[in-house]
């Protein structure tokens, strides 16, 4: 490994000159959220060992960079949405109880 980059907790930059065909084994534990991409182009993941990520790369220089991305954060704001919709209709069932008293 050549350089290494970090560009946010999601993306992970790797510049390699593979000796030979092979795999490039990430402690990183596999999840279907991330993405590889070897010079530009996304190349399949493979389970290493059951729990790791690994990357098949071929003889020579190559930039590798690793992106997580999820519907996560959507998910997020959708539950806070329904919140407050279910905060608004509790609103408004206690102040139409009390009217009707």
């Amino acid at each position: 490994v050549a350089y290494t980059r970090i560009n946010s907790p999601n993306e992970l930059e790797i510049l390699i000159n593979a000796p030979r065909d092979g795999f490039l084994v990430r402690l990183e534990n596999f999840h279907p959220g991330w993405q590889a991409f070897v010079d530009k182009v996304k190349t399949k993941i493979y389970r290493a060992n059951y729990a790791f990520q690994a990357i098949r790369v071929a003889e020579g220089e190559h930039r590798i960079l690793f992106r997580f991305s999820t519907i996560y954060h959507l998910l997020f704001y959708i539950h806070i949405f329904c919140i407050f919709l279910n905060w608004l209709a509790f609103s408004f069932f206690l102040y139409n109880a009390n009217k009707q008293d």
